[in-house]
Formats: structure tokens, C-alpha cells, sequence
């Protein structure tokens, strides 16, 4: 599908920000954030508004180019309506509307911060935690539509798909455990202060300790090579798997 978008924004991360112009503007511009916030978290199969607004982020978006690149044939294959556009671009107030969008995106990260500093507070046993009731038949439709998701897709999926708090809590772990390089940067701190917990909780009767010790104590009464080789390669896996221990 061909879209024509216009750059209204930039985010601090570097990302783009940008609005479909096959869609009216009006109903938006005199939104307040609240308002906008609404729509943009609003799911396709939800009645209502929807906001055209999407965050283009280099290496993990679409192919994007010029106007100048479509040619008569070009635009007739995709049914350019230039005259729908251009009305769009005119009651479209890029700048005003761009820094409303770019409030609302920081009132929403602000807010994801915190419901997933709360998660993770009850997200150490998480996976283990799945069997402790049924789900009920928004959070079927959730799971089905995770299962389903590209690895393009799965980067715009959101903890507000489901209702039970152990769903919400389970989907950043899914995407990092999965799909790693779909990350945000709060989804990416989650995940490494979820490892940190799940290893190094307990001190010296962690998950980390435990490991790093056995394999010291093996080492001390193992003299074959090809053994000792082996048990150097389980520490160097250990190792290279530990998150940051500095927060």
C-alpha cells in the first residue's frame, strides 16, 4: 500500500513523525492531548477515531521517497488524489499540530514508564504465573493477534492489547525474547532490569552466583582438556549473557 505522508515532527530519539495525508485533518487539530493520546491508542477494530499520525524510525520502517518520484502512470496505478491532498496539506498547521503530537507522545512514554516500572515489580515470575487462571476473550483476541505478527508488525504491538495483568506483562519479555531488535528504548531497559532481577536476586544464592560457582568448583577437580574447554565456554556464555549491573 502507498501512502503520502508530510514530516511534521521530530522526536528526540530521531524518529519522524509523520501524518497521513489521505486522511482530513479537521477532526484533530483542535484536539487537546488527552484527545489525541485516545486516538492514537485506539486499535483498528475499536469504533472511533484513529489517529494518521506514525513514528518512522531509521532501519525499521518503510520505504519512503520524494513526491517527485511518481510519474502520470505512477500516480494512476495508485490513485493519487492530488486535489484530496493538497486540501489535507492546507488545513494541516504542520508545526502546531507536530508539537501537539510530540506532548502527547511524551505524556504517553511518561505513562508506559511507569506501568512498566509497576509490571515489573510483578513480572519476575511471570511466565510461571500463566497457568493461574483462564483468559478471558479480549485477551484470546490479544494472543491470537501476537501469535500472527510479523517481525515488522510486532514493534507496534502494546501492553494495552490485553487485559490481564500477567499478558501485559509477558509481551515486552515475547518481544525481547523474539524479536530483540523491535525494541524501544523503555521496552530494551525493561527487559535488561527484568534479566538483572531474574539473575542476580538473592546475592550469593542467585540464579548468576549458582552458576559462576558451580563452574568454579568444576574447574578445581576437572583436569581433562577438552572438558575444561567446555566448561570455560559455559562462562563465557554466562558472561556474555548478563545485563548491566550498574543501575
Amino acid at each position: 500500500k502507498t501512502t503520502i505522508v508530510i514530516l511534521i515532527a521530530k522526536t528526540p530519539d530521531g524518529a519522524a513523525l509523520v501524518y497521513d495525508l489521505s486522511k482530513d485533518p479537521t477532526p484533530f487539530i483542535n484536539m487537546s492531548e488527552s484527545e489525541i493520546i485516545e486516538c492514537w491508542i485506539r486499535r483498528y477494530d475499536d469504533p472511533g477515531l484513529r489517529l494518521p499520525v506514525k513514528a518512522l524510525k531509521y532501519n525499521r520502517c518503510p520505504a519512503i521517497a520524494p513526491l517527485s518520484v511518481l510519474d502520470e502512470a505512477s500516480k494512476k496505478r495508485i490513485d493519487f488524489d492530488e486535489e484530496s491532498i493538497n486540501s489535507n496539506l492546507n488545513k494541516l498547521d504542520k508545526e502546531k499540530f507536530g508539537d501537539l503530537c510530540l506532548k502527547a507522545m511524551n505524556k504517553m512514554n511518561k505513562a508506559r514508564n511507569v506501568k512498566q516500572k509497576d509490571l515489573l515489580e510483578n513480572t519476575d515470575n511471570v511466565d510461571e504465573r500463566l497457568y493461574d487462571g483462564f483468559f478471558g476473550a479480549q485477551d484470546k483476541t490479544g494472543m491470537r493477534r501476537v501469535r500472527a505478527s510479523s517481525k515488522k508488525d510486532v514493534q507496534e504491538l502494546s501492553v494495552d492489547l490485553f487485559e490481564d495483568e500477567r499478558l501485559k506483562g509477558l509481551l515486552p519479555l515475547f518481544k525481547a525474547r523474539n524479536f530483540p531488535e523491535s525494541l524501544s528504548d523503555s521496552e530494551r531497559k525493561y527487559w535488561d532490569e527484568f534479566k538483572h532481577n531474574k539473575l542476580f536476586n538473592g546475592g550469593e544464592s542467585s540464579s548468576a552466583a549458582k552458576y559462576f560457582s558451580r563452574i568454579a568448583e568444576l574447574k578445581k577437580t576437572i583436569k581433562d582438556p577438552e572438558k575444561l574447554y567446555l566448561l570455560e565456554e559455559l562462562e563465557l556464555y554466562g558472561q556474555s549473557i548478563l545485563p548491566d549491573t550498574n543501575q
